[in-house]
């Protein structure tokens, strides 16, 4: 065997030793690696963990913050605030006791022999950024009814996420709600009466608060003048002065984000509505229920409106306010603190603890185990109707 011969074979056995011991090396990093199926099982609890924190950070855990009404516009979803609220009975501190709660029929929501009828209406507005709007609203026209004789009107509105049509349905597909005011009126529960639902149309405004107060000024300028000047009631004109005469045949209620509004028109308009029914919800909104500093600015807040009210009007005011809400709904405390506190600071108003305003002009139900859902509603509204608008002979 030659020199060059045995020169190329060791230089082969040297390269082929240098790649064992480098296969060896690259074999003896990859087994100490950890398996891929454990490395992403380790960035999934990462990632379930940073999950967990943001979820705590959006519910407003560790904060203090206050948000009035409308502050976080999901927060008033009557779906989404239900399923994100749910939780234990709310504990009524000092709950007066109620009497003379009646419990809902539940052939009353079903189909009943003498039925109303439902007509959709427009309406056209000027929004504050100028924009000139058509809004839509439903009248329920009771059975029986006649221009020979004069009803009077309740305003009903609904939660964020509704429309004109949550309580009524469509004209002509009938929810629950109006098979209920057909049986009440049926039999004798209250007097004939027109039942009006707007819309809020939040989209049409740059945010919930100008929302809110373009609301109030369009439900009283416009819808109610357009509603009780086509159909009989007893607003005999309908400029300011006409629908202040009337005020007694008026009301005004709705659930959640309509409670809030209704708490409102008690603040700018008392001269327009004798008659109030908020649900689930005080005059400002705060995203954990009940906050005492912010209930006691809505008290002040609606005290001055009444009695700017009464300046206007500058006569006898009645008012009577049946607030209502579910003990475990989250706006529970805060609604009932609502009442509560007017009637603590202000002769203006007195408990009544009956709940037929026989000893006073406010008062507060809570039904055990009701969530905040609109549905849930319809027990309190049949409540505050009945006392309301008690059954009258007819022609009166």
């Amino acid at each position: 065997m030659g020199a060059r011969s045995m020169a190329n074979r060791a230089h082969q056995a040297v390269r082929l030793c240098q790649a064992t011991r480098t296969h060896r090396a690259a074999r003896s990093a990859r087994a100490s690696r950890p398996p891929a199926r454990v490395l992403r099982g380790a960035l999934y609890l990462v990632l379930l963990v940073l999950l967990l924190c943001l979820c705590l950070s959006l519910s407003g855990c560790g904060t203090t913050s206050t948000k009035s009404a409308g502050a976080s516009k999901k927060a008033d979803s009557s779906k989404s605030a239900s399923a994100s609220k749910k939780g234990a009975e709310t504990p009524l501190k000092d709950q007066p006791d109620i009497s003379g709660i009646r419990k809902l029929p539940a052939s009353y929501r079903t189909p009943a022999r003498h039925r109303g009828k439902v007509t959709s209406i427009s309406y056209a507005v000027t929004t504050p950024a100028g924009a000139r709007i058509t809004k839509k609203a439903l009248v329920y026209i009771p059975y029986g009814y006649s221009d020979t004789r004069r009803y009077d009107v309740f305003y009903l509105l609904h939660g964020y996420g509704g429309s004109e049509a949550t309580f009524l349905g469509a004209p002509s597909k009938p929810r629950t709600f109006r098979n209920i005011l057909d049986h009440m009126i049926d039999r004798g529960d209250m007097a004939p009466a027109i039942v009006v639902t707007p819309t809020l149309a939040y989209h049409a405004y740059s945010d919930y608060y100008t929302m809110l107060e373009a609301t109030d000024r369009e439900i009283t300028e416009v819808l109610v003048p357009l509603v009780e000047g086509r159909w009989s009631t007893y607003a005999r004109s309908t400029d300011r002065a006409g629908l202040q005469a009337s005020r007694a045949h008026r009301a005004i209620g709705g659930f959640s984000v309509g409670g809030c509004m209704t708490w409102r028109m008690l603040k700018d308009n008392a001269d327009l509505f004798q008659w109030y029914l908020p649900c689930s919800m005080p005059l400002y909104y705060y995203e954990k229920g009940y906050d005492p500093a912010q209930n006691e600015t809505g008290t002040k807040d609606i005290l001055a409106g009444v009695q700017a009210a009464r300046a206007r009007l500058n006569a006898a005011m009645p008012l009577y306010i049946f607030a209502a809400s579910g003990g475990k709904d989250f706006m529970c405390e805060a609604t009932r603190q609502q009442a509560l506190a007017l009637s603590q600071q202000s002769s203006l108003f007195t408990w009544s603890s009956d709940c037929a305003f026989s000893s006073g002009n406010i008062t507060f139900h809570a039904w055990s185990g009701r969530p905040h859902r609109y549905t849930q509603s319809f027990d309190y509204l049949y409540n505050g109707l009945i006392r309301f608008y008690k059954k009258v002979p007819a022609g009166k």
